[in-house]
């Protein structure tokens, strides 16, 4: 009996024609059935039991070029916004994904840690926009806190108990 798999992913446009006949050269579609259905998701349906982690690497090969490039235009930008959220990993292990990004380009890494040692590799130095974690405010560089996030704290000092805090905040809220 043959297990048969679909799984899905989303590619750029211009690697389409790449995978498939990558996917095909490699014997991915020997025996089965085997297809790539175009924008904006990729189906790939396999009749092999493993093939599924061995398409979920060799796409992680055939973009590591494009991701590398990605990266590269984010580190030619004077100014980058960067943020962080949990990431789970298989079995439930807790890794970060971090996204560096502007106008024109947006990267993306997981990382085990949520501190300096993310970024030890890196090796831009333009003026960061982000949120007031503590990774942020200790950047070597220009530092800009995020307008949302100014925003958010002036409205809540605007309800705060005490008058002229209230008062304050509700300044900062208006000028915003």
């Amino acid at each position: 009996r043959i297990n048969s798999y679909c799984f899905t992913f989303s590619i750029p446009p211009f690697l389409h024609l790449e995978v498939q006949r990558n996917l095909q050269d490699r014997g991915f579609a020997k025996g089965g059935q085997f297809s790539v259905i175009t924008p904006p998701v990729t189906w790939v349906f396999l009749d092999y039991h493993n093939q599924i982690q061995n398409v979920i690497n060799w796409t992680s090969e055939a973009i590591k070029p494009h991701y590398e490039a990605i990266r590269e235009q984010v580190y030619q930008s004077q100014v980058n916004h960067m943020d962080e959220t949990p990431w789970y990993q298989g079995g439930g292990v807790l890794q970060w994904l971090w996204v560096m990004g502007n106008s024109a380009v947006a990267f993306f890494k997981v990382h085990l840690n949520r501190n300096k040692k993310a970024f030890k590799d890196d090796k831009w130095e333009g003026i960061l926009v982000s949120d007031n974690y503590g990774v942020y405010r200790n950047w070597v560089n220009l530092h800009q806190t995020c307008l949302s996030h100014l925003i958010r704290k002036a409205k809540g000092l605007a309800k705060h108990k005490d008058p002229e805090i209230a008062k304050c905040g509700a300044w900062a809220r208006d000028e915003l």
